[in-house]
C-alpha cells in the first residue's frame, strides 16, 4: 500500500470538505488554515513531514493549545488590519483539530475547554447598501452585470447558485417572478424556492433578448451570465 505523503493528506482533506460544502469560501478557509498550521508546527517543533503526525499523537491537545498561542502572538504583533480576527483564530484551531480527528488523534471538544478557552468571537454589524447606492451600481454596470447584482438582491442568491441557473428553472408567468435553487447547486444541498423582483426580471429579459440565439430550458446561465 502507497503511504500517502501529508500534503496527499490534506489535498484529500479539503477536497471531501469540498465535496460537502461546495463552497469555494469554505475550500478556501481550510486551506488556509491548514498551510497556517503546518507553518506552525515547523516553526515551533522543527519537524520534517514525517515527524508531525507522530509528535502530536503525544498530546494534540497541547499542540492545539499552542497553536493558539500562535495565532494570538500574530495578532499582537500585527497591525489592527492585518492581524487575525477571533473568529479567524477560533475557525484555525477548528479546522486543525478536525484534521487531526482525521488522523486518529482523538480530541473532544471537552478536552479543549479543560486545558484552555478560544477567544470570544465578536459580532461587527455591517450596515447594508442603501437603495440609491444599488440602483446608481445597476445604472453603471453592464446589462450582464446589471442582471446579476438585481437577481441577487432581490431573491437572496448566492452567486455560484445564479451562474448555475437553468433557463427551466425560472417560472415568468407568474408574479412575482420565482426561481427554483436546485439543490446540487447549494450549499446545504436543499432545493428552496425563492422570487425575483419586477426589476431584475426586466433586466434578465432584457439581457437575453440581446443574445444570439433563444436559451433552451436545459442551458445554463453561466455561459451567457459568468463575470470576469
Amino acid at each position: 500500500m502507497q503511504i500517502q505523503s501529508i500534503e496527499d493528506k490534506i489535498t484529500r482533506f479539503i477536497e471531501r470538505k469540498f465535496r460537502t460544502s461546495r463552497s469555494f469560501s469554505t475550500k478556501n478557509t481550510y486551506n488556509s488554515a491548514l498551510k497556517k498550521f503546518m507553518k506552525f508546527l515547523r516553526i515551533q517543533y522543527n519537524l520534517d513531514i514525517s515527524q508531525i503526525l507522530r509528535k502530536i499523537e503525544a498530546d494534540p491537545v497541547e499542540i492545539l493549545d499552542n497553536f493558539y498561542s500562535f495565532l494570538a502572538e500574530f495578532k499582537r504583533e500585527s497591525s489592527e488590519r492585518i492581524g487575525y480576527s477571533n473568529q479567524t483564530i477560533c475557525d484555525y484551531i477548528s479546522v486543525a483539530k478536525e484534521f487531526l480527528n482525521g488522523e486518529g488523534c482523538k480530541i473532544y471538544n471537552e478536552d479543549i475547554k479543560q486545558r484552555f478557552k478560544l477567544p470570544r468571537k465578536i459580532n461587527v454589524y455591517e450596515k447594508g447598501l442603501t437603495k440609491d447606492i444599488i440602483n446608481r451600481i445597476v445604472r453603471l454596470a453592464n446589462p450582464k452585470l446589471a442582471a446579476v447584482i438585481l437577481i441577487a438582491c432581490s431573491s437572496g442568491m448566492r452567486i455560484r447558485e445564479i451562474v448555475q441557473l437553468r433557463f427551466s428553472d425560472v417560472d415568468f408567468t407568474v408574479d412575482p417572478a420565482t426561481i427554483i435553487v436546485r439543490a446540487e447547486t447549494t450549499k446545504t444541498q436543499e432545493t428552496r424556492i425563492t422570487h425575483i423582483s419586477s426589476e431584475a426580471v426586466s433586466a434578465l429579459k432584457d439581457y437575453l433578448s440581446k443574445k444570439n440565439r433563444p436559451m433552451k430550458n436545459e442551458d445554463c446561465f453561466y455561459y451567457n451570465m459568468k463575470i470576469g
